[in-house]
């Protein structure tokens, strides 16, 4: 068989297993999530850029299924593979068709709807486009280039690191106008998104760089967990050879360069963000394509190491195959598949049992925009992430849902503890019977006639001193806003009492919770300053002050951004 139609029936054979397996598997709860930003396409989403959005919008208007919300990312995977393949100068097709195979990373993206997809892809584009611009210096190539950072950008945030890591392999790209040409037409087309972020007040800058770490701590199973994570993204029995090879590999020019110091770089760096806090294995995500390219070179230049490879890749198809088909189908035995935790199955089963109970009603699901999502994207009704204060804030805190469900009836399900006795007692809440949630857990749902939360009200902590001693009674000025143009007319209907409260958090867990104001029968109009007295923890430490609006008988919600305290 020639080498271009090896190339060919491998491309084949990729695309008809992509999309047997995106049709007939459920989505992630992080697929459904985007899913429900692809109902509302926009600049900028609260934790990533939009570009999955527009992704799963176009494909789920030509499918209205799960392969619909994977089908760009299933061809863009295909697109990679060639531009890897043109990359890479193949001689084996055979041989790069294996390793191709064999590394993880594609077989994830290669059917999920996930940024990640469109960031390797974008990767592979921007060393496409690099290696010729080394050659070439042109403008056009310039121009080229910077189409190809700002897809970069948009996909996943990560893609600045390949950026920064190229400039590193090769500084004088600063000393050349054609590079800055490129930076200029990146910026141009990325300004939308800075926009949205700026009206926004910058939510993903604030979630990525504060509010996801701040319950990180130091912990010795971090460096153990991300090793795990990389062996797993790329395989359990390429990944020492593989970093072998990038060890001993020389480049021989700038692109060379790019490519060694973007791999190196991308599976160094996390090491020092251990030291506060757990890194997901993800984060290497773009640094793959240049290890790849570097793997395969070294692999294709020493036959002998192609018999290991040969086996090594039988080992990975069995292992694949069993693994796809567990996606679809759980037959593993009970007491593994408890272990196992896929929380894949049996949510349009779930989704339809609550959207029979609720009826017409929306469905409020507490501190989870994976639920949600989910029932949105199994049955088209309305749904909301009500989060509480030990959660955190996502993509609906910014779509105007709670303001339009305020004193709606609809079916609330949550965790019979998030409820504190007292409340039970005041309210009288009868907790109906349990929901069976598809991972195995227990939910109690609750039927409320008027809907009332306000996490959309925003607090702003006034406090200009961070750094306390320890022990000492302080006050904190903070002042309410209203974003919207009505006023809001806490406990309108006269049905419970509307606090304001403070927690204070310390590796993410409540080291005090306290009610410090009633604002039952307050009417807020723009604004609304008022202060509180706290006693700062006697214990010297790094700490976080949120404040929350508790509204009768829900847990306090999120009105504010965290606030760093350090006490000494």
């Amino acid at each position: 068989m020639s080498k271009s139609r090896i190339l060919w029936v491998f491309l084949i054979f990729w695309l008809a297993i992509n999309i047997a397996q995106a049709y007939f598997t459920g989505l992630l709860n992080d697929e459904a999530y985007y899913f429900f930003y692809s109902r509302d396409l926009a600049w900028g989403y609260y934790d990533h850029p939009p570009l999955i959005a527009v992704f799963i919008r176009l494909g789920h208007l030509i499918f209205n299924n799960e392969l619909g919300v994977r089908i760009l990312n299933v061809l863009l995977s295909a697109g990679t593979i060639l531009i890897i393949h043109k990359l890479s100068e193949v001689k084996n097709d055979l041989l790069f068709g294996l390793m191709i195979f064999s590394f993880l990373i594609f077989q994830i993206t290669g059917f999920l709807a996930l940024p990640d997809s469109l960031l390797l892809f974008f990767t592979a584009l921007f060393f496409l486009v690099y290696k010729r611009y080394c050659g070439s210096n042109s403008m056009q190539d310039a121009l080229l280039l910077g189409v190809v950072m700002a897809g970069m950008f948009y996909s996943k945030y990560l893609g600045v690191l390949i950026i920064f890591f190229t400039v590193i392999s090769n500084y004088r790209l600063l000393l050349k106008k054609s590079f800055w040409l490129a930076v200029l037409v990146t910026t141009v087309l990325f300004f939308p998104h800075l926009i949205w972020q700026y009206r926004h007040n910058f939510p993903s800058f604030y979630y990525h760089l504060l509010e996801r770490s701040h319950d990180e701590f130091f912990r010795w199973s971090n460096f153990g967990d991300f090793i795990a994570g990389q062996f797993g993204q790329t395989n359990p029995f390429l990944f020492i050879p593989i970093l072998y090879f990038l060890i001993i590999f020389k480049p021989l020019n700038q692109y060379d360069k790019a490519l060694k110091v973007s791999a190196t770089c991308s599976l160094l760096l996390p090491f020092l963000f251990m030291i506060k806090g757990r890194v997901e294995a993800n984060w290497t995500m773009a640094g793959l394509i240049p290890l790849f390219l570097i793997a395969y070179r070294v692999f294709e230049s020493r036959p002998k190491f192609y018999r290991f490879l040969y086996i090594s890749g039988g080992l990975t198809f069995v292992m694949v195959i069993m693994i796809r088909g567990l996606l679809v189908y759980d037959f593993l035995p009970e007491q593994y598949s408890k272990r196992l935790k896929l929380d894949l199955y049996g949510w349009d089963t779930f989704s339809g049992r609550v959207s029979k109970l609720a009826e017409d009603r929306p469905v409020v699901f507490l501190g989870s925009y994976q639920n949600p999502s989910q029932y949105i994207f199994n049955t088209g009704k309305e749904a909301f992430s009500f989060n509480n204060a030990l959660y955190r804030n996502n993509q609906f805190d910014l779509e105007g849902i709670e303001e339009r469900l305020q004193g709606k009836e609809v079916m609330f399900v949550i965790p019979k503890k998030s409820i504190g006795d007292e409340d039970l007692i005041e309210y009288d809440i009868k907790l109906t019977d349990s929901l069976l949630y598809p991972n195995g857990k227990y939910r109690c749902y609750i039927f409320e006639d008027d809907y009332r939360s306000y996490n959309f009200i925003q607090a702003e902590i006034l406090l200009k001193d961070r750094e306390i001693n320890a022990g000492t009674e302080v006050t904190i000025p903070l002042i309410l806003k209203n974003p919207g143009e009505k006023p809001v007319v806490f406990n309108e209907t006269d049905t419970g009492k509307v606090y304001l409260t403070y927690m204070i958090l310390q590796y993410g867990k409540p080291v005090i919770y306290e009610k410090f104001e009633d604002i039952s029968h307050l009417v807020l109009n723009d604004e609304y300053k008022t202060s509180f007295r706290m006693i700062v923890p006697g214990k010297p430490g790094v700490y976080y002050l949120k404040i929350c609006i508790k509204s009768r008988w829900l847990p306090p919600g999120i009105n504010s951004r965290l606030f760093k305290i350090r006490v000494r």
